[in-house]
């Protein structure tokens, strides 16, 4: 190599670094006067901010022993088979529905049914808690 080409050479080398230093200084002067703010890479925080974290717990918690247990509500049921269900009067259910219709003329025969229904399901459950 001569001695011209290691001149251009030196020269190329220092204008590039002329021309970096001047591109920093400009960016500079734009982010100084700029109403919007610095101009910034899109992965420019990724560095700062974390996004997600998983930490294992497992090594401070303890087994547990047991835990308490409701007593059922089931002993107290009157029959040994734990059912509620009983025998039913026919004549008197169709007789408080003849009544119900009557004292209300504008209700159907379902939504009496309904409402006695309710009323009976009411008394079996008393029955069952005792």
């Amino acid at each position: 190599m001569g001695q011209l080409q290691v001149a251009a050479e030196a020269i190329a080398q220092i204008t590039q670094v002329f021309c970096d230093r001047s591109k920093l200084a400009f960016e500079e002067l734009e982010a100084t006067h700029s109403d919007e703010g610095p101009v910034m890479s899109i992965d420019a925080f990724d560095r700062y901010v974390r996004q997600t974290m998983e930490v294992d717990f497992e090594q401070f918690i303890e087994p547990l022993e047991s835990l308490p247990r409701k007593v059922s509500e089931r002993q107290n049921l009157p029959d040994e088979n734990g059912s509620v269900v009983g025998d039913l009067d026919q004549v008197a259910l169709l007789r408080a529905l003849d009544e119900q219709i009557n004292q209300r003329p504008g209700l159907m025969e379902v939504e009496v049914f309904n409402q006695r229904w309710r009323l009976l399901m009411m008394r079996i459950s008393r029955l069952g808690q005792g």
